[in-house]
């Protein structure tokens, strides 16, 4: 999951986790978290994907 949040506040990821543990599936929960500034979009103000999935694999 990726996940854009205030620069001004932290993202506690282990807080973010047990909370996906308790309230969804096994199944359904994120393999991992990746902390970006903001999502990459295009002129018309859609989020590329293809950017993020790229940025998956390098992970």
């Amino acid at each position: 999951a990726f996940i854009v949040s205030d620069k001004n506040t932290p993202v506690d990821i282990g807080a973010l986790d047990q909370h996906c543990l308790a309230h969804i599936a096994r199944f359904k929960r994120p393999k991992r978290y990746i902390q970006i500034d903001e999502l990459p979009k295009n002129n018309y103000g859609k989020v590329l994907k293809t950017l993020l999935r790229e940025r998956l694999n390098k992970s």
